[in-house]
């Protein structure tokens, strides 16, 4: 297109405002008694950069797939360079698959800075998937303090002490990539257990974890594989000759593996499977399908793969963290939140932090001085600890005002 074109195509293109975000998460903080630097913290900021920034274009995705249309998702620094829909609507793809995501990498892994939604069912698996992304960080919100982080009533699921709290005070929890991956497994393995990658990255990212803390990021890191160790919990890739058949419902089971029987063939095309397939067989190519000229049109030295699974609509996140899991996270977090100026600056908690970083560990403390535990705590011990009770290693599986006006 010429730049005149474009510029004509752009001003025709409908543009699509979700006043009900604005309405209820853009007031971060307004008329609390709280300082500004204490609203930076805790507030979701989606009109300053907060991590609910991202969800926002996924909101409007996953109204428009629920509404019955197919929906491209771009990222700003992708460029499209031709007509990408008749790529999109190859029998390859469209043909195939409901939900589509980018690479990260030739060797696979998933990448939301290009995503299509094509014929996907209203009421399945990827539908599904595009709305879970966005409710789970709604969910976060209202365990943790409501929209702006400040409401004491949704913090009874969220105490000072807690790895909840820790998580909200981690900007990037909320990254809609590692929210999205989650939502996936989820749906493959119709399991609630898949919140494992944004622990991970909590416990790699955050200052309070990471690796700077040496044997305690281990440690860490030992319970977290630990957790993903029993059934349910991990996804097994298994590798077979087709991908589906285009125009498919679903997967075929009973296919045979190269070398494999025909039962182990339908085993490992089962639920807790990643299927990895070439992408461009001779059913796409049938009947002249543009899926053909690809290898040649983008200069492919090896013939396309794609990795897919079968997704459904999965149960919502079970309730709680493993409680070793659990354990290992509050006690870091509360070895910061319960320390004193002189103890931090030994430990040196908060220091050569970013500055939004070291508000939260001042955030951190001023709460854990407020609480109940605080108060009862011995002032000898240190690091100190308090039980949460029921309150420990919770998980934002419950409906709150927020997530139940967004559904």
């Amino acid at each position: 297109l010429s730049s005149t074109a474009a510029r004509a195509a752009l001003q025709g293109t409908p543009c699509v405002h979700d006043s009900w975000w604005e309405a209820h998460l853009r007031r971060h903080g307004a008329g609390l008694r709280r300082s500004a630097a204490e609203k930076e913290v805790y507030g979701i900021q989606i009109d300053v950069g907060g991590p609910g920034r991202w969800l926002i274009r996924w909101a409007a995705v996953a109204r428009l797939t629920r509404l019955g249309y197919n929906v491209l998702c771009v990222d700003t620094d992708a460029v499209i360079l031709g007509d990408v829909l008749r790529h999109l609507h190859s029998k390859a793809l469209c043909g195939r698959f409901a939900l589509m995501f980018g690479s990260e990498g030739p060797g696979g892994g998933l990448q939301n800075g290009v995503a299509y939604s094509c014929g996907a069912m209203r009421d399945g698996g990827g539908a599904w998937v595009l709305q879970e992304v966005v409710d789970r960080y709604l969910r976060l919100a209202d365990a943790c303090g409501g929209a702006d982080g400040t409401d004491s009533e949704s913090d009874r699921a969220c105490p000072a002490g807690s790895w909840l709290r820790a998580a909200r005070l981690f900007s990037a929890f909320a990254f809609d990539q590692r929210a999205q991956i989650g939502a996936v497994h989820s749906a493959i393995t119709h399991s609630g257990r898949h919140y494992w990658l944004q622990v991970a990255d909590l416990i790699d990212r955050f200052w309070v974890f990471d690796f700077r803390n040496g044997e305690r990021w281990k440690a860490l890191h030992r319970l977290l594989d630990e957790a993903q160790r029993p059934k349910d919990n991990t996804l097994h890739t298994a590798r077979v000759d087709a991908p589906p058949r285009v125009g498919s419902a679903g997967p075929r089971l009973g296919w045979t593996h190269r070398g494999g029987s025909r039962r182990e063939a339908a085993a490992g095309a089962g639920r807790r499977s990643w299927l990895s397939a070439p992408l461009v067989d001779e059913e796409a190519k049938a009947g002249g399908d543009v899926s053909a000229s690809w290898e040649r049109r983008f200069a492919l030295a090896e013939p396309p793969r794609v990795t897919w699974a079968a997704v459904r609509p999965a149960p919502p996140l079970e309730g709680r963290l493993p409680e070793k899991l659990a354990a290992g996270l509050e006690e870091a977090w509360q070895r910061v939140c319960g320390s004193t100026r002189e103890e931090a600056e030994k430990e040196r908690f908060g220091r050569g932090r970013k500055e939004v970083e070291r508000r939260a560990f001042e955030a951190c403390r001023a709460e854990w001085r407020r609480s109940e535990e605080a108060r009862s705590a011995a002032a000898d011990a240190w690091p100190r600890r308090w039980a949460l009770g029921n309150r420990s290693g919770l998980l934002p599986h419950a409906r709150g005002p927020l997530s139940l006006a967004w559904q």
